[in-house]
């Protein structure tokens, strides 16, 4: 089969698994993915409406950093319209839909064209994905541009080719402005380049991506730093500090009372009013200095909370088949620890056996470069590349975790752990013979 009809049969099965679950929501607003869509929304109302860039349900809202433009943008013509939620929602699918392509696409210059068939499915038909996708969230957007960022990056590894680092760098600012998240995968530019090997070249290729990737992000830094007063990327970092991050550390830490409590109740949560955020990082920081080494040590412990829960929780709790419904504060069924409950219902093992097939997938994915280079001898340095980049995300997340936040490495994790099967397969025929 052609590559051609390859990439249309990927996309066909990505479009229609998200309009299976577009077809499933009740109504526009299963669409909204809690206060997230909302802070979109607004941003997009407020430009329109005031000519301000801000989150802020208000009269006369202020300025503020919380979401990066591109999304928000993106939102504009349909709020201007008065469209239906659904279009947008629409526009999401196909969006991600053509990122399971370049995955298949980008994934084949790295991985051979099997490889890149199985684990451009295995993305395209993931359940959370396809869920979150399928909603007014900006992970559709930010994927058109992330995947085609990691590959062209880990082309560079492979090749040395200028022309790949200059293209990784362009699309990863890129995606920065639809996700923030991305902004920390600066990192990344010079990891390839001490991959690709240290010399005057390389080095200069480094400036002049440098350069592509801060002039892009340029009209977004100057906004900050001159019109916000800021140098901080964006704000809702902040936020995540504070509610989660700091939160979860005084949790653990068994003393809930650690964390000065900030009165956010009536600025963020009604009005979405960024004006507290300050605030809310002060205290957040005030409680994690007074103890960065036991914050490391929660923060590294936890970082297997990205990969531990399938979402599969969430997603059968959709589906009217009240064996499969369950109900857990901590998400996936190896968090939650409620073992017992398989014997009354025996049908939850579905839910154990996705964290446990997850977690799989994770350790295949990071042992890879080790395998391919033990077994096949080749050039491992592009796959060591996509391990940096899983974990430094997982870094990145913890000690939050969960399915949504593993979209954005997914394509790496299938990737790799499919070509970690293949080398362990090839290994015991050989071994047979």
């Amino acid at each position: 089969m052609s590559d051609k009809k390859i990439a249309v049969l990927i996309f066909l099965a990505a479009f229609l698994l998200r309009l299976f679950v577009l077809w499933s929501f009740d109504s526009e607003r299963s669409l909204l993915y809690v206060a997230d869509s909302l802070n979109y929304l607004q941003t997009a109302k407020n430009m329109l409406a005031e000519g301000i860039y801000s989150t802020e349900i208000s009269q006369t809202p202020h300025p503020d950093n919380f979401r990066t433009p591109f999304y928000p943008a993106f939102l504009v013509p349909f709020v201007y319209l008065k469209t239906s939620l659904y279009f947008p929602a629409l526009a999401g699918a196909i969006f991600m839909s053509l990122a399971a392509v370049f995955v298949f696409i980008f994934g084949k210059k790295i991985f051979g064209r099997k490889i890149a068939v199985g684990g451009a499915f295995l993305f395209a038909l993931e359940p959370v994905g396809a869920i979150i996708s399928s909603q007014i969230m900006a992970e559709a957007p930010f994927m058109l541009f992330f995947v085609p960022a990691v590959f062209e990056l880990g082309v560079y590894v492979k090749s040395g080719r200028h022309r790949e680092l200059f293209l990784g760098a362009l699309f990863l600012a890129l995606s920065a402005l639809v996700r923030p998240v991305a902004i920390w995968f600066f990192i990344l530019i010079p990891i390839v380049i001490l991959l690709a090997g240290l010399n005057r070249k390389n080095l200069k290729n480094f400036l002049l991506a440098l350069l592509i990737f801060l002039g892009v992000l340029s009209p977004w830094l100057f906004y900050n730093v001159f019109i916000l007063g800021t140098w901080g990327f964006y704000s809702q970092s902040d936020k995540a500090l504070y509610l989660y991050h700091a939160k979860l550390f005084s949790e653990w830490l068994g003393e809930p009372e650690a964390l000065r409590q900030v009165d956010y109740e009536e600025a963020l949560n009604k009005n979405f009013d960024m004006r507290i955020i300050p605030e809310m990082k002060r205290a957040a920081l005030e409680l994690i200095l007074s103890r960065p080494f036991k914050y490391i040590q929660l923060h590294l412990i936890k970082t297997y909370r990205l990969f531990s829960d399938s979402g599969f929780v969430n997603v059968l709790n959709g589906l009217p088949y009240p064996q499969l419904h369950y109900n857990s504060a901590q998400g996936g069924f190896l968090e939650s620890g409620d073992f017992q409950k398989l014997r009354a219902r025996p049908l939850l093992s579905v839910l154990l056996a996705a964290d446990l097939i997850f977690i799989l997938i994770a350790l295949l994915a990071v042992l890879n470069p080790f395998l391919f280079k033990k077994l096949s001898g080749g050039n491992h340095k592009p796959k060591l590349f996509f391990v940096s980049i899983i974990i430094i995300y997982a870094l990145l997340a913890s000690p939050i975790g969960g399915p949504r936040l593993r979209i954005p490495i997914n394509p790496l994790l299938f990737l790799l752990a499919l070509d970690s099967l293949r080398l362990l397969t090839f290994r015991i025929k050989s071994a047979r013979i």
